[in-house]
């Protein structure tokens, strides 16, 4: 066997599997030994700051190893197991595919959009230089084309249909303006309203109240609208997992002018599936046989190669309960020759002579035979085919001191199931292929499946497609390990010129080249930066350093760096957002730092990759101590990986606090006596910054309207103080009975240490409360004497006016509400109240009580007094409700009127009020009397006949005397009744007791 030299390398960063070379790792450096992805990397990250506010971010990263030169055989025997479909779908035709291209009616974006291969139809293809076709995805977004200048005589409403692409125009460049509104209620109109906020670029805000307002935007006007359409971008991925980009093109019905495929399959030509395996494999085993033979060509000589083969064939299990079948492992065998040993103690008592040397004529027969022997009928069991592939390498060990390289080739044209794909048993197989991998065996998987894509990672996600989770079973099983890779693991075909070309790539592939490593040109650095920062604007992938020193010796522990020229390939990639680099393009493996021994001579070889850039704090973003730089940084496989096998440190950074401003409104906020103002009443007006950042003062916000990066190093305490010095709770102020004011203190707490310290700011002088108080006019009222006191509805008339004021300026109710409502109680002198009714005929202090609910505000009420006309002897202009008003009191009168008697003659009548008496009046001849200063009631008279003797009396009837009537007369009528002689002694005349008018 022929002999010569070769690197073997001793790479921390080495390879999962490995079928030519033998690899010897040393100890992983960040962290025990283990993973080939990690082991003897080295990695740091730091961040400095500049002291001009940006901070410079240097992420380093290289791999160590050995290479010693020695002497090794260079043709490494293999075992080779093909684990085979047998199906009954391999009885089905191949099939033959064609492309044809679009026309170009056919190729506009939206309907290639349709068609895409990430969501679409997946019918779309390129063709490559190569003049082979790979599948198409299509993104799209919402590009802006154009801005069109709105009308300043927008409402707020109009202005909000544009929120989303609303634009200020400064200079020649437009900006962003964010539009949002938020509703709030007013408790005095009992309705809702809507305040529309304006922030533009520069950090002004504007706010306007309700959908029908004009917003008041200055020189800011006129605002636009951007006109948008959609960007259709074009990609597909190489063999790689990398993306490349074919073309982009704006507008739906816009041409994409890249010729693009449709794919057509006919599934009913060509030899069946089965006989075009039969074909690929016997070129592929008559290649293996003729490596076998060496250099000479001939088998039994001395550079003969011991390649072994086995054979395994999968199809159908032992029972399928659903259908009642019992099928007896049919077509899941190991073949010997043309004799099949079935799954089961069968298979497993040939385990250890399944395979068939391919340096000898027996060995090459008994493939043959069993190439022969191959069916098609059945399930697709492939877990049962990877079990047998198992136990044939746990029965043929490798033997101490004998070099040996082992491969599972897995052929199918279907997923894993009895009819669709199972998950279950697609997981029974993968985890079969993590065990064969164990024993340090590499495993290529090929499908002919349709839509079988090995540039395509698949998906088992809910939801996927059938031929999405065949092409995720194949790259998860093959040693890709679920990740797309050049050379590649698993291939894939559709017609039998492709499934020949498969197999014969098998076989260089298998004995020239080894199982990729994860962290080769391939790998990718990926900084995500921290919400807390982003790169200075228009800072370009240009911008960012990229350099490579070389390793030229070491000093102690430390190795020695030469800086390179050029980047060695790397290239950065900034994210749409800006919020993420991607390194990729420098070769860890190939450039692993270490020495190199020769003949006792030791030389040292390497580079590192070394990425610098700059950030700053993002606008924003309130500061703090010990502020992380990054959100995640690490180094993974390729650009699909979504975990990383590296983490870098996550250096943290001291970012200064900017300066607080607090601005209180200028005016003062008027309310009604015991009305209260509620916290978003009190925050109105109010205007916190710091920085750049406006504090939504809503107490309804959550974290003062900032989003939560903003603030999540630092505390911000705002706080509403009265004037007593005490903080206003959540509910605000209550009840307020006289003029106040309050202020406004921020403070800035650090949530960690650091070289950065607090800061806080309280705003003097506050606003101002105006508490508007009312002021009652009252008028005097008038009452009878003997009437019943007036209610407190009746005694409503005597108030005039009800104005409220503060310091003689009247409360405007369009802006401040509907005013409170005052409940008034009257009481008048009760010592000139008898049983409910007016007993005196002097005037009656009436005492008035001013009430808002249950709160006595007689004492914060203002009274003021309507001088009577003509006046009266009591006019006062200031009062204090006690009494608010006067009753001036009525007297009634009532005439007696005397007819029919004599005229020089008295007479005596008696005077009733309300049936009892009340006085005496006498009357000389035919006149009358007038009672005055009389109560209100009805009134009757009774002439006294011991004076009148001789007459008869008609004493008239009831007159009623009231505040209606207060005046009234009765008539007494005499006629003769026969007897007219005198009487002797005359008596005395009866006097009135009150006062009566001749």
């Amino acid at each position: 066997m022929k002999k010569k030299k070769f690197i073997t390398l001793l790479l921390s960063l080495s390879f999962i599997c490995t079928l030519i070379f033998p690899v010897v790792t040393t100890k992983a450096q960040n962290g025990e030994g283990g993973d080939p992805s990690t082991d003897g990397m080295v990695i740091s990250k730091t961040a400095i700051d500049n002291g001009n506010g940006t901070y410079t971010i240097t992420l380093e990263a290289f791999a160590t190893g050995e290479t010693i030169i020695s002497e090794i055989a260079e043709d490494v025997p293999l075992d080779i197991i093909l684990v085979l479909d047998q199906s009954g779908s391999m009885n089905f035709s191949i099939g033959t595919v064609s492309f044809n291209a679009y026309s170009s009616s056919e190729s506009t974006n939206i309907l290639h959009y349709d068609r895409r291969h990430n969501g679409g139809t997946s019918n779309l293809w390129h063709k490559l230089s190569n003049n082979s076709y790979v599948p198409v995805s299509v993104d799209r977004q919402v590009v802006i084309t154009g801005y069109q200048q709105l009308s300043t005589s927008l409402t707020n409403y109009d202005y909000y249909y544009y929120a989303d692409r609303l634009y200020e125009k400064v200079g020649e460049e437009y900006k962003k303006v964010n539009l949002s509104r938020r509703q709030y209620y007013n408790y005095y109109t009992y309705s809702y309203y809507y305040v529309y906020t304006y922030d533009f670029s520069d950090g002004t805000r504007i706010n306007s109240y309700y959908s029908t307002g004009y917003p008041n935007l200055g020189a800011r006007a006129p605002l636009y609208a951007a006109t948008t359409a959609y960007e259709y971008t074009y990609t597909y991925t190489n063999g790689g997992g990398v993306t490349q980009t074919i073309g982009t093109s704006t507008g739906s019905n816009t041409q994409f002018v890249t010729p693009l495929y449709r794919r057509t399959v006919n599934s009913n030509s060509g030899i069946s599936r089965l006989q075009a395996l039969k074909n690929a494999v016997t070129t592929f085993v008559n290649s293996v046989a003729t490596k076998a033979a060496g250099a000479d060509g001939s088998i039994g000589t001395a550079d003969d190669v011991n390649h072994r083969i086995a054979m395994v064939g999968f199809a159908s299990g032992n029972y399928r309960p659903e259908e009642g079948v019992y099928y007896h492992y049919l077509n899941t065998e190991i073949f010997i020759g043309a004799t099949e040993y079935r799954y089961g103690t069968a298979a497993q008592s040939v385990y250890g002579t399944a395979f068939q040397s391919m340096d000898t004529q027996v060995g090459q027969d008994n493939i043959t035979a069993s190439i022969g022997a191959l069916d098609g009928d059945g399930g697709t069991l492939v877990h049962l085919g990877m079990e047998m592939a198992n136990g044939i390498l746990d029965a043929n060990p490798i033997p101490q001191n004998e070099e040996r390289k082992r491969v599972i080739i897995v052929f199918t044209d279907g997923t894993p199931g009895w009819s669709g794909y199972d998950a279950n048993m697609a997981a029974s197989a993968i985890n079969q292929g993590d065990l064969a991998r164990n024993k340090q065996t590499t495993i290529y998987t090929v499908g002919i499946f349709d839509g079988a894509d090995a540039s395509s990672p698949g998906s088992n996600a809910s939801g996927a497609t059938t031929s999405q989770k065949a092409n995720w079973f194949m790259q998860n099983l093959s040693c890709n390990q679920g990740t797309p890779q050049d050379p590649s693991f698993y291939l894939s075909t559709n017609n039998t010129e492709s499934l020949n070309n498969v197999f014969q790539q098998l076989v260089e592939q298998i004995v020239t080249e080894r199982c990729g490593t994860t962290l080769n040109e391939y790998a990718v650095i990926k900084d995500v930066i921290s919400q807390s920062f982003t790169l200075p604007q228009g800072v370009l992938e240009s911008d960012i350093t990229l350099e490579t020193y070389a390793c030229t010796g070491m000093n102690g522990q430390e190795y020695i760096w030469s800086k390179n020229n050029d980047a060695m390939g790397a290239t950065v990639d900034i994210s749409e957002d800006r919020t993420q680099l991607s390194v990729t393009g420098f070769d860890f493996s190939g450039n692993y730092v270490g020495t190199i021994t020769e003949n006792g001579n030791v030389t040292y070889r390497g580079n590192k990759l070394v990425i610098k850039f700059d950030v700053i704090p993002r606008p924003g973003f309130l500061g703090g101590n010990q502020v992380k730089t990054n959100a995640s940084a690490g180094i993974y496989e390729n650009i699909n990986a979504t975990d990383p096998v590296l983490v870098f440190e996550d250096p943290i950074v001291d970012v200064a606090i900017p300066a607080i401003e607090i601005t209180v409104p200028s005016g003062a906020k008027d309310i009604y006596l015991l009305q209260g103002i509620p916290l978003e009443d009190i925050s109105e007006g109010v205007a916190v910054k710091i920085g750049t950042v406006n504090f939504n003062l809503d107490p309804n916000a959550v974290n003062w309207g900032l989003e939560a990066w903003q603030n999540e190093y630092i505390d911000v305490v705002i706080t509403y103080i009265d004037a007593n010095g005490n903080p206003i709770p959540a509910e605000g102020l209550q009840n307020i009975s006289s003029d106040t004011s309050y202020s406004v203190s921020v403070s800035v707490e650090l949530k960690y240490t650091g070289t950065v310290s607090g800061a806080g700011g309280t705003q003097t002088g506050g606003v101002t409360i105006n508490v508007f108080k009312p002021e009652l006019t009252f008028k005097d009222g008038s009452v009878y004497y003997g009437a019943a006191v007036p209610t407190d509805a009746e005694y409503a008339s005597n108030l005039t006016s009800t104005i409220w004021k503060h310091n003689g300026v009247e409360a405007n109710e369009s802006e401040m509400g509907v005013a409170p409502v005052l409940t008034l109680t009257y009481t008048p002198e009760s010592s000139k109240i008898v049983d409910g009714k007016i007993a005196a005929k002097d005037d009656i202090k009436v005492n008035t009580i001013v009430k808002i609910g249950d709160v006595d505000i007689t004492d914060k009420t203002v009274f003021l007094h309507t001088p009577c006309n003509p006046p009266c002897d009591w006019n006062e202009n200031i009062l204090d409700g006690s009494p608010a008003f006067l009753l001036h009191v009525k007297t009634c009168a009532l005439t007696v009127v005397k007819t029919g008697g004599a005229e020089n003659e008295s007479y005596v009548f008696e005077v009733k009020k309300d049936g009892v008496k009340y006085t005496e009046l006498t009357i000389w001849g035919n006149g009358s009397k007038t009672l005055v200063e009389l109560p209100v009631g009805n009134y009757t008279i009774e002439e006294n006949t011991g004076w009148s003797w001789r007459y008869n009396a008609d004493n008239g009837g009831t007159i009623i005397l009231s505040a209606a009537n207060p005046e009234g007369s009765i008539t007494c009528t005499n006629s003769s009744n026969g007897k007219d002689n005198w009487l002797n002694g005359f008596s005395e005349i009866v006097q009135n007791i009150y006062n009566a008018i001749n």
